[in-house]
């Protein structure tokens, strides 16, 4: 008799132990649920055949191993190559393959590409102790694959027809007016930079264009409005047409990906080199300066709108939705073991 497939997420607060499910949908709330949507996907499209899928945040331990244990590494934002790569058939993980450097500095601004030149150095650095403390490679190994972020923000109870969405931009996001805070660390960080910066350009639409209804908050100290709940935030992007999506810390942001979901039209910095992110339906700005110049251009023409909205949705259903992520986790899979028999 076949082994049944199982599907585990590591216990971070409780010693790391591991829960362990038959069917992954049991795993909420343990487990985000869009990597619970991506093991229900898998669960659906494997034959049952013994692997064992765990997801963790941990890139140095793993609580077993084998050659079906398949890992979703979440949270892996400074590219860390796992420890336990070799002891396992595969790892995929959120963040980039590998560090990358920024945009050039006369299209973002010197100071932001400092501050991001500098974040890569640190990464860079903290990855070769870690190597040697750890003795991992400083390369990923033909079985470590990149898999998307994906949206942190749950679903909507209800859902809007693009026509019938009332606003015209939305930015909610974690972010500080650096000259009010006045400390070095908020200054030396790429996420408050670009995310003033797209406040800032926002408020200035608002002031020449007040024909347009523009929703914005944050939830550091409220200079820009109020904060919503997860819940009410993705209510919001549902009834909303553009959003700008400027960039945190690292190379991605959740924002990508919830506003693709939603079906927005998505104003972006240019995003990381990463296979998902080749066809992306994104209109690209290299410094947010140059966001009220491109909004009256969008504008002007309502039929673009939309067509740039389908291609958001259509990016997201054949990228970067779990039933796309799961196809392309499958695929890697047969590419390490060929002769795995996984379909049903």
């Amino acid at each position: 008799m076949p082994s049944k497939n199982l599907y585990s997420v590591v216990n971070h607060y409780d010693g790391d132990r591991l829960l362990t499910q038959q069917d992954p949908r049991k795993l909420l709330p343990q487990c985000p649920p869009y990597h619970v949507e991506i093991l229900d996907a898998l669960h659906g499209a494997t034959a049952p055949i013994g692997l064992h899928f765990i997801v963790t945040w941990d890139s140095t331990v793993i609580p077993i191993s084998g050659d079906k244990v398949i890992v979703l590494l979440l949270g892996d934002e400074r590219s860390q190559i796992p420890a336990y790569a070799g002891d396992v058939l595969a790892v995929f993980r959120n963040g980039t393959q590998s560090l990358q450097w920024p945009q050039v500095p006369w299209k973002a601004g010197f100071y932001l590409w400092l501050l991001k030149s500098f974040r890569l150095c640190r990464d860079l650095i903290m990855r070769a102790s870690r190597r040697i403390r750890l003795g991992v490679p400083l390369t990923a190994p033909c079985n470590v694959f990149t898999i998307p972020l994906g949206p942190s923000a749950p679903l909507p109870d209800t859902q809007t027809d693009f026509a019938d969405r009332v606003c015209d931009l939305a930015l909610y996001a974690t972010a500080a007016e650096p000259l009010r805070i006045g400390t070095i660390a908020q200054l030396g960080r790429p996420k408050t930079v670009l995310r003033t910066q797209a406040f800032r350009a926002l408020e200035l639409i608002k002031k020449e264009q007040p024909g347009l209804v523009i929703s914005m908050g944050c939830d550091d100290n409220q200079v820009w409005g109020k904060a919503l709940s997860p819940r009410d935030y993705a209510t919001l992007l549902f009834r909303t047409k553009v959003c700008p999506c400027p960039g945190g810390n690292f190379m991605e942001t959740f924002r990508h990906y919830e506003a693709a979901r939603a079906g927005c039209v998505i104003v972006s910095d240019p995003p990381p080199n990463e296979w998902y992110f080749k066809r992306h339906p994104f209109l690209i700005v290299n410094n947010w300066d140059e966001l009220p110049e491109m909004v009256t251009s969008l504008f002007a023409t309502p039929d673009d709108i939309k067509l740039h909205a389908e291609a958001s949705r259509k990016w997201w259903e054949n990228a970067v939705s779990p039933k796309a992520v799961a196809s392309y986790i499958l695929q890697n899979l047969l590419q390490c073991v060929p002769d795995l028999a996984l379909s049903k």
